[in-house]
């Protein structure tokens, strides 16, 4: 990995999502990722692929990607190793397991329940709104109120989906008790016309990219004004610190900053010619953005921690070359030693980055005979036609998708 951790060696393919090329996306992907290995940087770059893969229409590929992550990021959330631990206090903090906040473990699942849907694997679809159910029983039940109201469009998507998950399948009294959580304003009823039936149809809209962590260089003085209200140091560390600013040894503090959302713009959805309302809209960026600066005080203390660690090891190498040789080998000795740790402190810029900043939710239903829609943001635009037949089946539409351009139309039979 380069200098600039994590989210420097996705760029590439986040560039190419961004210019509608999710193939492209998923080729730099596939250079960089070890099908075998389970490492946090690993688990990450396959939910970068999944978002490439869903994209570009490949829901099963989508889910492998998906399932993949989410059972090993499971696993490392309650994994603790000292060595890792040990890495994190003396070099980088990307060398510790990486835990997603809640809004990028819901993610997972709610983008796996979106891939089976699309693949009208219903009862898939049903295995992921239980372990959502689960995922918003855990929220309710450690996360403070504050984080719980950041949340709670999040929790009202999970309903949504639930509903319309329960609804496919059969079971309609879930599906109604779902669609009462999140203050659902139309029926899950199965509409009838004529004797035939109204078809479910969902369309889920992503847009934009969510802004991404980025390395940094930050003035040490900086950082101690920030981190103040934040954490109490004690007289020994004061000390080493102005110690350090009063030689001039160490000025700049390596840190992660955020980069600027790629918003996604205004959409436009319109059934039949005629403009229709998302039910839901999520912006994703503004849970990054909160969770990043509920995050900066301990990403700063842990990197002045560093710091200490390194200027110590630098002052025990210096003391021993002493011994050893002389004063002046001894201060090389002290100097290769902080300044090999300062090489290897890489700030941790991991995070889903691929992720869109908008994403959309429209729920329909649809009448026998032919409909078209069309979506139009920054992003994508794109239109379809759909001949609905009347029996009431339902249908998943994601947009965007590398097939469908302005120009284009795609027939479907729901059948």
């Amino acid at each position: 990995m380069n200098c600039g951790g994590y989210s420097a060696s996705t760029q590439k393919s986040r560039q190419a999502l961004l210019r509608g090329q999710a193939q492209e996306a998923i080729e730099h992907l596939n250079q960089q990722i070890d099908e075998d290995s389970q490492s946090s940087e690993q688990l990450l770059l396959a939910l970068e692929r999944s978002m490439a893969r869903l994209q570009a229409g490949q829901h099963k590929e989508a889910n492998q990607d998906l399932r993949r992550a989410d059972d090993g990021l499971e696993l490392l959330d309650y994994t603790k190793a000292n060595l890792q631990e040990l890495g994190v206090y003396l070099y980088s903090d990307d060398t510790a397991p990486y835990r997603p906040p809640p809004f990028e473990k819901a993610m997972i699942n709610l983008f796996n329940m979106i891939n089976y849907l699309a693949q009208a694997q219903w009862s898939s679809a049903r295995v992921e709104a239980r372990r959502l159910a689960v995922l918003n029983s855990f929220w309710q039940g450690e996360l403070d109120q504050q984080y719980q109201k950041e949340l709670a469009q999040v929790k009202k998507l999970i309903h949504w989906m639930n509903a319309f998950t329960y609804l496919v399948n059969g079971d309609l009294a879930l599906a109604k008790k779902e669609a009462e959580f999140g203050d659902f304003v139309l029926p899950v009823v199965p509409r009838k016309a004529n004797g035939k039936r109204y078809s479910p149809v969902l369309l889920i809209s992503g847009s934009g990219m969510v802004p991404h962590r980025k390395a940094q260089r930050l003035a040490l003085g900086r950082a101690l004004l920030y981190i103040g209200p934040h954490h109490s140091w004690d007289a020994h560390q004061r000390a080493k610190l102005a110690r350090i600013q009063a030689k001039g040894l160490m000025k700049w503090l390596n840190f992660p900053s955020l980069s600027q959302a790629v918003s996604g713009g205004n959409e436009s959805c319109t059934l039949n010619r005629q403009t229709v309302p998302p039910l839901l809209s999520l912006s994703l960026s503004q849970l990054v953005i909160k969770d990043f600066e509920r995050s900066k005080p301990q990403f700063m203390i842990a990197a002045i921690t560093r710091l200490l660690s390194r200027v110590t090891l630098g002052a025990l190498g210096e003391e021993l070359g002493k011994r050893a040789k002389g004063s002046a080998v001894g201060l090389l000795v002290g100097l290769l030693a902080e300044g090999s740790l300062a090489i290897a402190d890489t700030p941790d810029t991991r995070s889903w980055t691929s992720l869109p900043d908008q994403l959309k939710l429209y729920w329909f239903w649809l009448p026998p005979g032919e409909h078209q829609i069309k979506v139009d943001n920054r992003s994508y635009h794109g239109q379809l036609r759909l001949k609905v037949k009347g029996d009431g089946h339902p249908l998943v539409l994601t947009f965007p998708r590398l097939q469908m351009n302005s120009a284009s139309h795609r027939h479907t039979n729901i059948n």
